[in-house]
């Protein structure tokens, strides 16, 4: 064919070679390799698209025929809709390990979506039988969450772990492209799969032990450190999380993507990315919502509240704790405890800077004093010296803090004196 003739719009382009190539007798796959060898460099047509385009069928056409296949299968409609087909065609989203790939490949008539595959094909040239049990071995792999995977699970995420791994003796506090990219991966695609099986109770353990150590390990890992295993930690919740599972595993690991959301968070606001922080404490309310878990939710609220306080305004830190505070419903949790010392200290600074505002002055009164109680509330473990816990340490730094915008020298030197076991001495004058 010239290709002189296919230099207009897609659409229009894949139309033209579709009809030549039913006329050639051409299958439907060649017709799609044909489109794709013509569209892709100056269209951006995928090959996924491309087998669309061959069969001229509109997006609910696909849609409709992959949702008759899945209840077949499951007795229930499928999930997928025009925003995800949307993504798959144009590359934003990878088909690869999608639930529904198999389905896709059923309604193709075809064992795989690489390029170059059909091009010599005959309408004749392969059987039924092996092509049922091709699909068969691909449907089962995606059960199994097997196939093309090996030991180290996708290829998307043995890519990921690849580039991490390579970044292991980074240092400085410039975060490296590849990384930034990650960062972009993680965000979008973790974001995608919250929308979308069971694990053993080993594995389950295993993930909430690491996310233990890194709660440990996030008080003296050099930040790029920190951050290249929180990511590996993030894509391996993701990967589980792209599987349908029973509702309490569900939840389970929504639970689990709450500290690594809110640690990821921290420290790109460490590195100074405060945008992608902001972005990761979405995504880690998010899981917290989804988890149903109330002292998460607050947890992430308090937790987000350090964003605005040293890189935004005082009202927006407020609004946080103040709605961290709601949540919990008065009840002792981390998230609580720490959203109220937070407020009590951001209303101390108000007031140090407006200290002829009576008002002002009684609720940061009323908000330390709160925040006192709220702590003394707080068991061993919610106290423990680790990330997202509020320790003995930090408890006092916030306590000294807000007695010394209050003028309250007395307090300010207690706390200093029973911090003095916690912190180096250049800390406490600061």
């Amino acid at each position: 064919m010239a290709a002189s003739r296919y230099k207009d719009d897609e659409l229009l382009c894949a139309d033209r070679l579709r009809v030549d190539g039913v006329h050639a007798s051409w299958s439907f796959p060649r017709i799609a390799e044909e489109i794709y060898a013509r569209c892709h460099d100056r269209h951006g047509t995928t090959m996924l698209r491309a087998h669309r385009l061959a069969r001229g069928w509109s997006p609910h056409t696909v849609l409709a025929e992959v949702n008759k296949r899945y209840i077949a299968e499951h007795g229930m409609a499928a999930k997928a809709d025009r925003a995800l087909l949307s993504n798959w065609e144009n590359g934003r989203r990878s088909v690869a390990g999608s639930t529904y790939l198999p389905y896709l490949l059923d309604v193709y008539d075809v064992v795989t979506f690489m390029p170059g595959t059909y091009l010599d094909e005959t309408p004749t040239s392969r059987g039924e039988n092996d092509l049922d049990a091709i699909r068969a071995i691909l449907l089962d792999a995606v059960r199994n969450n097997v196939g093309g995977q090996g030991t180290h699970g996708t290829g998307v995420l043995a890519r990921r772990r690849e580039t991490l791994y390579g970044l292991a003796d980074a240092s400085g506090v410039t975060v490296p492209a590849s990384m930034r990219r990650l960062l972009d991966e993680g965000r979008d695609s973790m974001d995608n799969t919250f929308s979308a099986g069971s694990i053993s109770a080993e594995r389950m353990e295993d993930l909430k032990a690491g996310i233990a150590r890194r709660r440990i390990d996030h008080r003296y890992e050099p930040p790029l450190t920190m951050l290249r295993q929180l990511l590996l930690d993030w894509f391996e919740v993701q990967e589980l999380l792209t599987q349908r599972r029973p509702t309490k595993v569900q939840r389970d690991l929504y639970a689990a993507a709450v500290p690594i959301g809110i640690l990821i968070a921290d420290t790109l606001m460490k590195l100074g990315e405060f945008d992608q922080s902001q972005r990761y404490y979405d995504l880690a309310s998010r899981a917290a919502n989804d988890s149903e878990n109330v002292a998460l939710v607050a947890l992430v609220l308090a937790q987000q509240s350090m964003l605005p306080y040293y890189y935004g305004t005082s009202k927006q830190v407020l609004a946080l704790t103040s709605k961290a505070q709601q949540i919990s419903r008065g009840r002792p949790c981390v998230g609580s405890a720490l959203g109220s010392a937070m407020e009590a200290r951001v209303l101390a600074r108000i007031a140090a800077s407006r200290p002829n505002v009576g008002q002002i002055q009684l609720d940061a009164q009323r908000a330390w004093g709160n925040a006192r109680d709220l702590y003394e509330q707080l068991n061993d473990s919610q106290r423990a010296d680790m990330a997202l816990s509020f320790p003995v340490r930090r408890h006092l730094f916030y306590n000294g803090s807000t007695a010394g915008y209050l003028g309250r020298r007395a307090d300010l030197e207690e706390a200093r004196r029973e911090a003095a076991g916690y912190y180096p001495p250049q800390d406490l004058s600061t």
